[in-house]
C-alpha cells in the first residue's frame, strides 16, 4: 500500500491496517492516532517510531 492511499483511508476513519504491506513507505510526518499496524510489513519503511 502506498502513503497516500493510507492517509486517505484513515482521514475517512479506517484504523485497522493490520497485515498491509507498507515497506519502503515514508510516515515520518503523519499522525496517526489509533492506528492498528499488527502484523503489518514496515521492512525499511521510513517512520517517526522505532
Amino acid at each position: 500500500m502506498e502513503a497516500l492511499e493510507l492517509l486517505q483511508r484513515y482521514v475517512t476513519g479506517e484504523r485497522d491496517f493490520t497485515r498491509v504491506e507498507l515497506a519502503e513507505v515514508n510516515l515520518c510526518s503523519a499522525n496517526l492516532i489509533d492506528i492498528d499496524l499488527s502484523g503489518a510489513i514496515l521492512s525499511g519503511a521510513k517512520r517517526a517510531w522505532s
